[in-house]
């Protein structure tokens, strides 16, 4: 089974982070989702240590002017096999500028 991967963003505790910094906030919410990847390997499940093929992410980008910037972030943080999808939305909170959305489990095929 997929780890489920919904809202995440640049949130610590209950704190967002790094207001205003887009590539800060694409940082600090892909460390959140290895937090997420590493709890659930805790917990027993069966899942790779970091993201790759297996992965698919939604990431949603508040301004568009902000998506080359992010776009670029993603390219330099992540496995290129990581399938991503940038889209401009609303995000979970109004200080915040970037949230990721996906699955996360082994590769197929």
């Amino acid at each position: 089974m997929p780890l489920l991967l919904s809202g995440t963003a640049a949130i610590v505790g209950h704190a967002s982070q790094h207001s205003g910094e887009v590539q800060a906030q694409v940082d600090e919410t892909l460390t959140n989702l290895d937090s997420l990847v590493a709890a659930a390997r805790h917990q027993g499940a069966v899942l790779p240590a970091t993201l790759g093929a297996g992965s698919l992410l939604k990431v949603y980008v508040r301004d568009p002017a902000d998506a080359p910037l992010v776009a670029a972030r993603l390219a330099q943080q992540l496995d290129p096999a990581v399938p991503r999808l940038l889209l401009h939305a609303q995000v979970c909170r109004r200080e915040l500028l970037v949230e990721i959305d996906g699955v996360h489990g082994p590769a197929t095929g």
